[in-house]
């Protein structure tokens, strides 16, 4: 029996429409990590990435045999709605890069984020994935616990 693959991915904003928009560089400025240098960061000793996304790594290697797909996790510090072209660019960018052969997803959101064009852009992030991926594949997903 092979190890489940696990897909590893997220994008973190908290946002409140009365700040300025989040863009590009924001995400920079925090965190922007894709593929293996995400996962390196996760198994550090004092990751600079989202606590939830580094105890997800670490409990799944504690815990048993499992192959982690690191795609990509993008986390600015709170502000207004993010970007139109940067919530699709990060979508666009999560979905390709996702093997539709995975077992699991857990996706790492923060649960208040708003978008120029979406109330919902953390929902419609989830929808798109569980398109991709079906309905048999699980998906666990960390929150914080409000939202808008």
């Amino acid at each position: 029996m092979t190890a489940p693959r696990v897909a590893l991915l997220g994008m973190i904003l908290e946002s409140n429409r009365f700040s300025r928009p989040a863009d590009m560089e924001d995400f920079k400025s925090l965190t922007l990590l894709e593929g293996e240098a995400l996962l390196d960061e996760a198994r550090k000793p004092t990751p600079s990435l989202a606590k939830e996304f580094s105890a997800f790594v670490r409990a799944m290697d504690a815990t048993g045999d499992w192959q982690p797909v690191p795609i990509l996790l993008a986390a600015a510090h709170p502000l207004g709605p993010v970007r139109e072209a940067v919530f699709e660019d990060f979508a666009d960018s999560m979905l390709g890069a996702l093997d539709e052969a995975v077992d699991a997803v857990y996706l790492c959101l923060h649960g208040a984020m708003v978008a120029e064009h979406l109330d919902d852009p953390d929902g419609e992030l989830l929808a798109r994935l569980r398109r991709k991926v079906g309905v048999d594949v699980p998906i666990v997903i960390t929150l914080d616990l409000h939202a808008n």
